[in-house]
């Protein structure tokens, strides 16, 4: 996390912006989360959100790209609650 985000700010406090420059995201798990935003009319905050914790959840195990296996693991952790992760 800290040699990818800019200025080493954490996941967290990644903008849209910025978690569009990094592009680490597969283009699996990119076309699972767009298909998740259409059929769960999911806010693009809501979306962002769920952006950040897959790519927490790709640090954690130590992978370089976020795949569809963080993806659905973020969009399982906001279904569950029933509200924004």
């Amino acid at each position: 996390m800290q040699h990818r985000n800019p200025g080493g700010c954490s996941n967290a406090q990644l903008d849209a912006a910025a978690l569009r420059r990094l592009q680490i995201i597969e283009e699996p798990a990119l076309q699972l989360w767009e298909a998740a935003l259409r059929h769960r009319r999911l806010s693009a905050r809501s979306g962002e959100r769920v952006l950040r914790l897959a790519l927490t959840l790709a640090d954690l195990a130590d992978a370089g790209r976020v795949g569809t296996g963080e993806i659905a693991e973020a969009l399982t952790y906001r279904f569950l609650t029933g509200r924004s992760v």
